[in-house]
């Protein structure tokens, strides 16, 4: 566990993180979702939630300054003590455990609709999982050097969205709030989901090299991962109109098929394929981060064992739901209720912290 101990996350990296852990499934899945809720001001929703997001990860980054030296784990047993910081971590870490397996089952879902596959999901999310767990074992700087990699990599996928767009189709983004303010505000959890897994902050701030950007570099990201969310939302809107974008599971996949390069066939199959390694880099991360925790609480010595012995929860989860809609009802009350209960960590503690004079 020693090569987890050294400061190695770079400014860069921790933007890489941060982008590789909020842009993820979210954007094959986002756009009908906040469509249905909202209609044609989805993008409010979108941009509201950023900026309830950015809020949310100062008070993470306030909390973690309280003890910047200290993991989640480390500063919750200081704070809570050893029996109720324990019960607090290993919630936390089952949490990250089942967003770990519902990024995976949504992309699986994705992939063996486009592309015919017919073999049983099990023997894919095994072999993934593999993947997963050489990551989560070979630590944060594996970690960090794989969220540069697929960002490089990922960054011409979101300039080809732009290829086939037309100005002329603007029409299908007006009325702009035709039935009030009230429903876009009212539909910020769909948008909220695909935010899912910022608190990382709590766990990896120990080991930003650099800490005096720290507020600066979180919000770059977020901004950058709002923004990108939004493009997605009103080009798909745009080319599709809303109706058409409520009726199909996946818009941003379908109107990947409207981009005609002449070199590639299918774009959007491509684009499936790619996304796997963005896949496996949220997964990975939500992994590391459970694993490490739980390490953290018992010895940091187990976290190989930790590593080895997890998966079978991440898998349980990604084979609970039966179909799709099982799957989006999953993730909604996942959302509601398990999302709901990890915001609430940084500011439970950070009141219980100042109540008991910790420091």
């Amino acid at each position: 566990m020693k090569k987890h101990e050294k400061k190695d996350i770079s400014q860069f990296q921790w933007i890489t993180i941060i982008l590789g852990m909020t842009i993820g499934i979210g954007i094959t899945t986002l756009p009908r979702g906040i469509a249905t809720e909202a209609g044609r001001d989805g993008w409010f929703s979108i941009l509201l939630s950023t900026l309830i997001v950015i809020i949310y990860a100062n008070i993470c980054l306030y909390f973690s300054r309280l003890f910047p030296d200290k993991t989640l784990a480390q500063s919750s047993i200081i704070i809570l003590g050893k029996f109720w910081g324990t019960i607090l971590i290993v919630i936390y870490s089952l949490y990250a455990l089942t967003l770990s397996g519902l990024v995976l089952r949504f992309f699986m879902n994705i992939a063996y609709v486009y592309l015919d596959i017919q073999y049983p999901m099990v023997f894919h999310f095994i072999i993934i999982l593999s993947v997963i767990i050489y990551i989560a074992r070979n630590g944060l700087s594996t970690l960090s050097r794989l969220s540069e990699l697929v960002l490089f990599y990922t960054l011409p996928l979101f300039i080809l969205f732009l290829i086939p767009v037309s100005l002329d189709k603007h029409i299908n983004l007006l009325p702009v709030f035709e039935g009030g303010i009230v429903e876009p505000v009212k539909a910020i959890q769909e948008p909220l989901l695909a935010f899912l897994g910022i608190e990382i902050i709590l766990v990896f701030y120990p080991y930003l090299n650099k800490k005096e950007d720290d507020a600066k570099l979180t919000n770059i990201a977020i901004i950058i991962t709002g923004l990108i969310y939004t493009s997605i939302f009103i080009v798909s809107l745009m080319m599709m109109g809303l109706e058409q974008l409520n009726l199909t599971y996946w818009p941003f996949i379908e109107y990947l098929k409207i981009i005609d390069i002449a070199v590639i066939e299918r774009i959007d199959t491509l684009f499936i394929h790619l996304w796997l390694g963005k896949v496996i880099l949220v997964s990975s991360i939500q992994y590391f981060v459970a694993t490490f925790s739980l390490a953290h609480i018992t010895n940091k010595d187990y976290h190989d064992i930790w590593s080895l012995v997890a998966w079978p929860i991440v898998l349980f989860v990604a084979l609970v739901p039966q179909n799709v809609p099982e799957t989006e009802e999953f993730a909604a009350n996942f959302t509601l209720y398990g999302g709901g209960l990890v915001i609430l960590i940084p500011i439970l503690l950070i009141i219980t912290c100042k109540l008991r004079g910790v420091r």
